[in-house]
């Protein structure tokens, strides 16, 4: 990559950072927790932790902070830290990252408001061991402190008077394809393993992750050109092919099979045991086509001599009717009587 090429990519990317503390509930062991116990020394081994207050109260604020991680991971790349998104895609991420910090911010305010209650029945449960967590608990004020959540955009690119760090930056820019490849390969080996592993028919549902990863790639496209251009073509025209309703078998399948174990191949996330494996899904998959084209194809002649029979017997029907109806007029006609003279005296 040219000291070009890398500046340009610079002028695409947004960083994206995101801040995320959250109390973890927790305060380390003490000796004096456990009454005197003959412990080993700390060289040797050390005590942990212990629990101070109900760790399903705190999982609301994980699942937010992994809400922001996959939303930032769905339009960027892991980079210096933070997430390298294209400048087109940070004006809508970030406004969907301003409505988790909303959600953060709410449910903190909940979550605050039911500290002494929730803390008051954790150290009732606690037993024997309530005195030595009552020790340890922080009130709701410090933990305020502990539950923040926040998100910032910059711009990247070298100082003029700092051309000396031009080279490093440079090393890491050319990691970025890299990265993303780790990324979109591990995200394709995960679709294969959860929907299309052993199977021969799929539905609609299971392409949703590889059209993540195709819409991944066209954003960042820019970062390795000539690396990304042929596969984002290949997947593609693999998802062109896929039926709009029916269920997905047969060549579609195959396709999206292979462009799966392209993107995790190019990682090196394919072991050779997985490759034979998926080697022996296409097999599967182009018999079952095979299959089901033999079977069609027998329908459709079965379909077409019914119709032909069908045809025929109304064609005689037809025939028969003519016979009847000019036997029936010759008969009228041969059977006419003549009306008797009638005589008056």
């Amino acid at each position: 990559m040219t000291t070009t090429n890398y500046t340009q990519v610079l002028d695409n990317l947004i960083l994206i950072s995101i801040h995320t503390n959250i109390w973890s509930g927790k305060k380390k062991l003490r000796p004096e927790d456990l009454g005197g116990a003959n412990l080993p020394p700390e060289k040797l081994a050390s005590l942990g932790s212990k629990r101070v207050y109900d760790p399903e109260a705190l999982k609301a604020f994980h699942t937010l902070k992994r809400q922001a991680e996959r939303l930032c991971e769905s339009v960027g790349t892991r980079f210096l830290g933070c997430y390298a998104v294209p400048k087109d895609a940070a004006p809508g991420l970030m406004d969907g990252l301003a409505e988790i910090q909303k959600e953060f911010d709410l449910k903190r305010d909940e979550f605050l408001a039911e500290y002494d209650q929730v803390l008051s029945t954790w150290l009732n449960d606690a037993g024997e061991w309530r005195d030595a967590i009552a020790k340890a608990v922080e009130d709701e004020a410090s933990v305020r402190t502990k539950l923040n959540f926040s998100v910032a955009a910059y711009a990247v690119g070298i100082p003029e008077t700092l051309e000396v760090a031009a080279p490093l930056m440079q090393q890491h820019v050319e990691g970025l394809s890299g990265q993303l490849i780790r990324e979109i390969g591990q995200e394709a080996k995960a679709s294969w393993q959860d929907s299309f592993r052993g199977k021969t028919i799929v539905t609609r549902k299971a392409i949703r992750p590889l059209k993540g990863i195709l819409d991944k790639l066209k954003g960042l496209l820019f970062v390795d050109p000539g690396k990304f251009a042929g596969l984002v073509t290949n997947i593609e025209a693999a998802l062109d092919a896929v039926p709009k309703r029916a269920p997905i078998t047969g060549a579609p399948l195959m396709g999206l099979i292979g462009v799966l174990h392209e993107c995790a191949d190019l990682a090196g996330f394919v072991t050779a045991k997985e490759a034979a494996e998926i080697a022996e899904a296409e097999e599967a998959v182009k018999a079952e086509a095979e299959k089901e084209a033999e079977a069609a194809k027998a329908k459709a002649a079965k379909v077409a001599e019914a119709k032909k029979a069908k045809e025929t017997a109304k064609a005689q029907a037809k025939a028969e009717s003519k016979v009847d109806s000019a036997a029936g007029t010759e008969v009228a006609e041969t059977s006419t009587v003549e009306p008797a003279e009638v005589w008056f005296w």
